[in-house]
């Protein structure tokens, strides 16, 4: 999958022929190091995927503020969600050449819901019908969900490298943040049943 995706990357880069595309609500940029991006707007909830040929990326919205979108990541590819709305302040970080791809939707999400990464990410919202429970494992030495919506449930703020918290039924959306700024960043999983 990551091939044909990075194929097909590259195919919509080479002929863009500039530093970002709009086609059939498709967003492309691409890039070396520190780059701002220009204005773009997303129309519905998105999935940004990113590739990166160095050991660190990471993409920030809101002057570094917001977990919109976020990314920090030492891996070379992956996802992250972004919601709709205009942004103006997105910035590049990275060691290595980079893409971003934006594409409209989300993933379907499984039973149970399984979440995974390294770092930093923003997850899409998800909607639980009944009582569930939330079981995180991390390899680093932070581990936190950070709520983008009201709800409180299933917020963690640890130094552990496994635990788990209750969601009672409705609506979530979290970012992770794995990075530890004294340690390696953790590679993390969320499994929710």
């Amino acid at each position: 999958m990551a091939i044909a995706f990075g194929v097909a990357v590259a195919a919509a880069i080479l002929a863009a022929s500039g530093s970002a595309l709009s086609e059939a609500h498709l967003l492309q940029f691409k890039g070396h190091g520190v780059k701002s991006l220009r204005v773009f707007r997303v129309s519905g909830p998105s999935t940004v995927f990113w590739t990166n040929t160095g050991s660190y990326f990471q993409l920030s919205t809101g002057g570094d503020y917001s977990y919109e979108a976020a990314v920090t990541s030492g891996e070379h590819e992956g996802t992250t969600f972004i919601s709709p709305c205009l942004y103006s302040d997105v910035r590049v970080r990275a060691i290595g050449a980079w893409t971003i791809t934006i594409r409209p939707g989300v993933a379907k999400l499984g039973t149970p819901i399984v979440f995974s990464g390294s770092g930093e990410q923003a997850l899409p919202p998800f909607r639980l019908s009944r009582p569930m429970t939330m079981y995180w494992t991390n390899t680093g030495g932070r581990f936190q969900t950070i709520p983008m919506t009201s709800r409180r449930e299933g917020v963690v703020s640890s130094g552990l490298h496994r635990g788990q918290a209750n969601l009672r039924p409705g609506r979530f959306r979290f970012a992770v943040d794995a990075v530890d700024p004294e340690g390696p960043m953790g590679n993390w999983r969320i499994v929710i049943r």
